[in-house]
C-alpha cells in the first residue's frame, strides 16, 4: 500500500524525529514522506521576479540537518521510503487543501505539542491548517531537545553519516 505522509518541518534535527517514527512503522508499505515548511510569499514585485523555491529551501536548511538527512536517505536506500521538500505559500485552508491534493497526501505526522523555530519573520505554524484538513492524523511524542536520550539520538545519526 502506498502512503504519502506530511510532516511539518522547521529544518531542525529535532523535526526529524518524526521521520524516524515513520521508518520505524512503516513496514513493508511504499512511504512517501513530504517534509513541508509553510511560508507567505512576499508582495514585493521584484522578489517574487527572483524567487527560487529550490534556492530558499536550500538556504533554510541547516548544515547538521542536511547531515542528518543524508544519513536517514543512506540507512532507507534499499526500502521503499522516499522523502522530499516542498514549500506551502498559502493563506487559506482552501489553498493547503489542494496543496494536500496536488501532492497527493492522504497523512499527517505531527508531534503532539509543536513550536517549531521560524526561520523566517514569514514562516508560520501549520498546525492549524493540517488539523482542519481530510487527513489521517497521527501525533507523535518527541522528547523535549534538551533530553539527554534525544542528544544520544542526534549523535548516533551524525556517527552513521559518517562512517557511511
Amino acid at each position: 500500500m502506498k502512503r504519502t505522509i506530511l510532516v511539518p518541518t522547521d529544518f531542525s534535527e529535532e523535526s526529524l524525529g518524526l521521520v524516524e517514527h515513520i521508518i520505524a512503522n512503516a513496514g513493508n508499505d511504499q512511504v512517501d514522506i513530504v517534509l513541508t515548511h509553510c511560508m507567505f510569499l512576499s508582495d514585493s514585485i521584484m522578489e517574487l521576479l527572483f524567487f527560487s523555491k529550490i534556492e530558499l529551501l536550500h538556504s533554510l536548511k541547516s548544515p547538521e540537518f542536511k547531515k542528518a538527512c543524508r544519513a536517514i536517505h543512506r540507512r532507507c536506500s534499499k526500502t521503499n521510503i522516499l522523502i522530499r521538500t516542498e514549500l506551502f505559500t498559502g493563506f487559506t485552508q482552501a489553498a493547503f487543501d489542494h496543496f494536500i491534493e496536488g501532492n497527493q497526501i492522504n497523512e499527517a505526522v505531527i508531534p503532539n505539542r509543536y513550536n517549531p523555530r521560524l526561520n523566517l519573520s514569514r514562516s508560520f505554524n501549520p498546525i492549524p491548517f493540517i488539523r482542519k484538513s481530510r487527513l489521517k492524523i497521527t501525533e507523535v511524542a518527541i522528547e523535549d531537545e534538551s533530553n539527554e536520550d534525544t542528544k544520544m539520538h542526534l549523535i548516533r545519526l551524525k556517527k552513521r553519516f559518517i562512517r557511511a
